[in-house]
């Protein structure tokens, strides 16, 4: 049996809505059901537009990602940063190796209850 389903979204906005029959999709729902199956640094930076953090699934270190910060203030232009091992946010300027990899990932926060046991 295939199933299809129309999806349609609002690309304006960090807010994403994708109607469904039967309901609609979260902001992270959405991401997943449109993915590409290579997901490259133009599917990395359009996660970041929305305010999602993404990650390089060859990076080692336990909690790191990055994000997109849009500014208030005196600074006015949005920039990337990345949160490192030790949970310090960082400018971050995406490498050659960062710009061509096709391993970029959606960051899931981990349960930190699990670190304790």
């Amino acid at each position: 049996m295939k199933i299809e389903l129309e999806i349609t979204a609002r690309e304006a906005g960090p807010t994403q809505t994708a109607a469904v029959p039967g309901g609609s999709w979260s902001d992270l729902q959405y991401v997943q059901a449109t993915s590409p199956s290579v997901p490259d640094f133009s599917w990395a930076l359009k996660q970041l537009r929305r305010q999602i953090k993404v990650r390089r699934s060859r990076w080692t270190g336990k909690g790191m990602y990055v994000g997109l910060h849009n500014p208030s203030g005196r600074m006015t232009i949005p920039y990337f940063f990345i949160c490192t091992v030790d949970g310090e946010y960082v400018p971050w300027l995406p490498s050659q190796t960062d710009l061509l990899a096709t391993d970029w990932s959606l960051y899931v926060e981990e349960d930190e209850d699990e670190d304790a046991e």
